[in-house]
């Protein structure tokens, strides 16, 4: 949107006093409007005649350059006769034709061949209104094929914000499916990691009841022996008794022999 610097004299601001010496008020039947440095038309004495609809809601839909807002010190809004003639063509009041009529046939040349609207100089000689009137029909085509353009622009740019709305619906389901994948991926992780060291204390344990299976063995092997040199001591204690009796009745026949042999030498000693 245009402002206040467009009107500006000697690189300076206007005052609200300077803007409205500038402006002249020109009457369409029974409604003024007010034109600022003859070329800048009130919207809102504009959408009085064609529209009835507030200007602020009317200023937010046109083209940015051209319109203005000027503090007078009140805010108003002003249109340029482009503004002007999208407007005109947009509207589809019937109160619109004869306003239509008078600004292509009155204000529009007034504007081309002065380069603003003056009063006062309402008719123009026959040969100059039919070029500006063709050449206003020129610009008035340009204007609505313009103002279809933008409605069709309008139209995509909802479609796609709509579009874009969906997609940032499926993004962030995308977004959580993600969130569950990678949870389900840690967890088949922590799964995958959970069995190989339930694998590698299974194999331990595995070693660990192998190894304990031949430490059995070997206790068994050693209680087998051990039984067998208990047998053996038993046999070999009951040798030794035996031998140990045999012995003793063997001296015992021994002392026996030897006095019967002392005997026997005493009885040749005595003969």
């Amino acid at each position: 949107m245009r402002n206040d610097m467009n009107v500006t004299t000697n690189n300076t601001v206007p005052t609200a006093k300077e803007l409205k010496e500038r402006v002249v008020r020109i009457r369409f039947l029974n409604h003024e409007i007010r034109v600022l440095d003859n070329k800048w038309f009130a919207l809102t004495d504009i959408c009085k005649i064609i529209s009835k609809e507030n200007p602020s809601h009317v200023a937010k839909r046109m083209d940015r350059d051209h319109i203005t807002l000027f503090h007078m010190p009140y805010r108003i809004y002003f249109v340029d006769t482009v503004g002007l003639m999208a407007l005109i063509t947009a509207s589809k009041s019937e109160e619109t034709s004869a306003f239509r009529d008078w600004v292509f046939e009155q204000v529009l040349p007034s504007v081309a061949h002065h380069g603003g609207y003056v009063v006062g100089q309402d008719q123009l000689p026959e040969e100059q209104k039919e070029y500006f009137l063709l050449k206003i029909e020129e610009l008035s085509k340009k204007v609505i094929a313009l103002s279809k353009s933008n409605r069709s622009l309008e139209a995509s740019t909802k479609m796609l914000s709509e579009e874009n709305k969906k997609l940032t619906v499926k993004n962030s389901e995308l977004s959580e499916e993600n969130k569950k994948l990678s949870g389900a991926v840690d967890q088949s992780a922590k799964a995958v990691s959970a069995g190989i060291m339930v694998h590698e204390v299974m194999g331990k344990l595995k070693v660990s009841k192998e190894c304990l299976a031949m430490e059995r063995a070997k206790n068994r092997e050693l209680q087998k022996q051990n039984k067998r040199l208990e047998s053996a001591l038993k046999a070999g204690m009951k040798e030794l008794k035996k031998l140990s009796t045999e012995c003793a009745n063997t001296k015992e026949r021994g002392e026996k022999l030897e006095s019967r042999i002392l005997k026997i030498l005493e009885s040749f000693n005595t003969q």
